[in-house]
Formats: structure tokens, sequence, C-alpha cells
């Protein structure tokens, strides 16, 4: 694709899109049907073609689409009906050994039982370079999760939400009020079977209001050791005030738990409270038991509960520079909530440290 930007503009109005070469439909398709936005850090993904979509155009597009399998790799699941199990089938014999991504997102508040796609990927999961799952609730993200026990040893990118519902929209999605935790609570147990420990290359880690992020900080699955980048989004939006502080978490859990992700890069932190933030930049200011955590060179800090106020921000800049004489943080993300505004007189004493972008939400 890159040697086709670089050609010369010219347009001939008697040359139409099927008397293309093979081999420049092919990257047309390829550029078609790839994820067009990071899956790790909005927490959204978008395709704007599915290739079964393009091959029926036309013969012609079929035999380009038949002829190469990277065009299959990329598996879109919608829901659960016979043409969706058949489509996923498809896509899987015709990618052939290719590594495949994997998006599962269902397309309506319905809660589909989704372990019969799961588990007609478990043959290839040891294919799977990219696997984003959102589901509408908790309990089917759990049936979900329980399904994936096999190795995945090519993993490195990893996106496990719940689609967070307009209130005024999808009324019955949002049942109490959203005021009853344990119905977002996923046994902290399912983690450490989690693709049965094997996920050697994962790099990649984001979680959004799929649980009580305590249980992930206690007992994490296996896998997240080698990790290098770790989102965490919270529920603000959609918790009591009561939910929140049964979910505040101690700077003790954040400790042991950056003691094992050495390797962790970025830390990405979205509408967590005040108080959670704090905790956890304080345990990025220390050690414990003399074990040092993770070097990081990015932290984003993204509409935190309660506004970045003055011991919010004392902590965040004992953090900065902690982590800075453990090795070399580059950049520091603030982005203060709808009706927050942060100056840039807050942070001027951390630029000597580090980059500190203010307001700017890359992965929005």
């Amino acid at each position: 694709m890159e040697s086709l930007q670089r050609m010369p503009l010219s347009h001939n109005p008697r040359v139409t899109v099927h008397d293309l070469p093979i081999e420049v439909l092919t990257e047309i398709f390829s550029s078609a049907v790839s994820p067009t936005s990071p899956m790790h850090m909005s927490g959204v993904i978008h395709v704007s073609q599915d290739i079964i979509t393009l091959a029926r155009v036309c013969s012609y597009w079929r035999i380009v689409a038949d002829q190469d399998a990277r065009l299959w790799t990329t598996i879109v699941i919608r829901g659960t009906t016979t043409a969706e199990k058949l489509r996923l089938s498809e896509c899987l014999r015709r990618s052939r050994t290719c590594p495949i991504n994997v998006i599962v997102a269902p397309l309506h508040i319905l809660a589909d039982d989704y372990r019969g796609c799961i588990t007609g990927l478990q043959p290839h999961m040891h294919r799977i370079v990219q696997l984003f799952i959102k589901m509408n609730n908790s309990w089917v993200m759990e049936e979900v999760i329980n399904c994936l026990t096999t190795a995945a040893p090519q993993l490195r990118e990893l996106t496990l939400g719940i689609i967070q519902p307009e209130l005024d929209v999808d009324a019955l999605a949002t049942p109490f009020d959203s005021s009853a935790p344990a119905l977002r609570t996923i046994d902290s147990r399912r983690w450490s079977a989690l693709f049965g420990g094997h996920t050697p290359a994962l790099r990649t880690f984001c979680l959004s209001s799929v649980c009580d992020v305590l249980s992930i900080l206690e007992d994490p699955p296996s896998g997240m050791t080698a990790l290098h980048t770790l989102v965490l989004h919270g529920t603000l939006r959609r918790a009591s005030y009561a939910t929140q502080v049964r979910s505040r978490m101690s700077h003790g859990s954040w400790h042991g738990f950056l003691a094992r992700v050495r390797n962790l890069r970025t830390l990405r932190l979205v509408e967590f409270t005040a108080q959670n933030v704090q905790e956890c930049v304080t345990a990025l200011s220390r050690s414990l038991e003399g074990e040092p955590g993770p070097s990081l060179t990015r932290l984003e800090i993204v509409r935190p509960g309660g506004g970045f106020d003055k011991p919010l921000r004392d902590a965040v800049e004992m953090a900065v520079r902690s982590v800075s004489g453990r090795g070399k943080l580059e950049t520091l993300v603030v982005v203060p909530g709808e009706e927050e505004s942060s100056s840039a007189a807050d942070w001027e004493g951390l630029r000597e440290f580090c980059t500190v972008k203010i307001g700017e939400d890359d992965g929005a």
C-alpha cells in the first residue's frame, strides 16, 4: 500500500475497477477490511468493510478474495445466528494458517449465548493475535471468559469490556440504576484460568467496566507479566457513590500488582475515582519490600471522579518524580472531566521531568 501511495496521481476514465490487476485490488481490499482504530486505547473498534460483503459484489472480486488468505484474517462476530456462525466458519477456513484478529461485539442488548462462537474459535486460538470482546452485560461476559481456557501463544492484544448503554435509550440494560455491583462482578478465580495462563506474547491488555479491578490486582492472569500497555476503564458514569466506595483499592494491592508487571511502559486509567487514582500513583512512587515497580514511559489519567484536586496532583507529582528516577517517564497525559478545568500552571513543576499534555485524550 505504501508503494501505491508513492505513485504519481493520474486518471484514465477508460480504466474501471475491474481492470485493476489482482495485486492492486488485493491491497485495496486489505486496507478496507483492516481495523481502523487502536483497539486498546479507545475501547472501540471500527472495520469499514467485511470481506464477505466485498466478495459478493461480482465474480471477479470473489476470485480476488479467494486467492489471498490475509483478506479473511479480520473476523467480526456480531451475533449468534446461524448466518453469523457460518460467516465465522468461512473466515476461519479461508484464512488458512494466517494469524487472525477477532472482534466480538453484539449489535443489540439482548443476552445472546456466545459460547458456541467461542467454542468454534478454540481450534484456532493459537492463531489469534488480537482479540476484542465487548459484551452487553457481565453474566454473558463471564460465560465467554469461562470458554477462554485454550492457550493463545500468539495473542498480543486483548480487550475485554462491557458495553455502556445510554440511559435514555437502553433502559433495560441498566437494572437497579446500576447500583447492584454484584451483578457486574466476575469471579476473580476465572482470571487465573484465562487462556490456561499461556499468553507469552501478550503485550497489551484493556479491561473496560468488566469487574471490580481489585480482583485483577490481587489475582491477575498468569500471562500478564510481560505486559507493555495496561488500560483500565472504570465505571464512574454508571456507578453510585456507594459502589465507588466499595470498589476502593489500596496502594498495597497496587504495590503487589505493579511488582509483577515490571515491563509495563504505558498505564492508562480512565474514569476512576480520584481516590483510586491516588492509591495507584502512590504505589508507583514507592516500593514494596524493596521491589522496584515498572519503568513507565507514559502515564495517562483520564476524567478522574472528583477531579484533579490538590491531593491527587501532589500524588501524581510524587509518582512522576519517582518513576523518572527509576527510568525515563516521557509523557504524562491528564484529561479533566467535562465540567472541570486544569491549567498548565497546575503541572508546571513536572515539565522538567517529562512532557505534560493537558486535555489531549489520544485514545478517546
